[in-house]
């Protein structure tokens, strides 16, 4: 029975060494998960900034795009009150006949001119209305993304709490195994030492039983003896009474 329970600590011993095994190896993998997560959660925080700032920009771009717009308007409108004038002085030239004409074509000048900006600021207007439309699509657009990219952030935070746990867990499950072995072996140790008291016990137990069968051979051979002495002295005492009746009749005789 002993034997036996020696051996089931010996299986119980071996069976907490193979699940320590798997427990080092899931405490292992569980670092490296938070390892990992750690650092997606870093990379995210960074990619959120990193668009935040890009974000911030652009808005300081789009904001600096309005206001180029209104000074090119402001010219716009300086242009075309140029053209106005040069349209009104070509007229009182006309009208001051050839006294008149040498500001006649100063004034036709300064209209194309006028009319020439005209067309260009309303270039510029149109081109830098499209990019402040373009860059505010931009801005819709990572303002999207940044909030997709917080979503992303808490999900992994989350995930990281998990895996911390998890790892917390792990490294629970490892410490009450490691106890639990050590715990085996103690009990191993102690198996094994009364294994051998009940080896002793059995050995004095045999010398006791070997004590015993040769006292009791002794005994039998006392027995027999005294037996044979009780025979004897029967015999002697039979004879004895004999000698006495003999001698009682040799009395008489004489």
């Amino acid at each position: 029975m002993v034997q036996n329970m020696v051996n089931g600590v010996r299986q119980m011993q071996t069976d907490i060494g193979e699940t320590l095994h798997v427990s080092e190896e899931a405490s292992t993998i569980a670092e490296e998960g938070n390892k990992a997560i750690r650092s997606s959660e870093e990379q995210m925080l960074a990619i959120q900034e990193t668009v935040k700032q890009s974000a911030k920009k652009i808005m300081q771009v789009a904001e600096t795009a309005d206001q180029v717009i209104q000074q090119v308007s402001s010219i716009t409108q300086i242009a075309n009150q140029t053209n106005l004038l040069a349209l009104n002085a070509s007229i009182e030239a006309a009208r001051a006949g050839e006294a008149g004409k040498g500001f006649a074509i100063v004034a036709d000048e300064v209209r194309k001119l006028a009319e020439d900006t005209n067309k260009f600021s309303g270039d510029i207007v149109s081109t830098l209305v499209m990019t402040r439309d373009e860059l505010q699509e931009a801005v819709t657009l990572v303002e999207k993304n940044i909030s997709t990219i917080d979503q992303g952030v808490e999900v992994v935070k989350v995930a990281g709490h998990s895996i911390r746990k998890l790892n917390e867990a792990s490294e629970l499950t490892k410490q009450a195994v490691v106890s639990n072995h050590q715990n085996a072996e103690n009990v191993m140790k102690d198996g094994d030492q009364l294994e051998k008291i009940i080896e002793e016990l059995n050995m004095i137990a045999e010398q006791f039983t070997d004590q015993v069968v040769e006292t009791t051979a002794n005994l039998d051979s006392h027995v027999e003896g005294i037996q044979a002495l009780a025979k004897d002295a029967s015999i002697l005492s039979s004879q004895a009474e004999q000698l006495k009746r003999f001698v009682n009749r040799f009395n008489i005789d004489l």
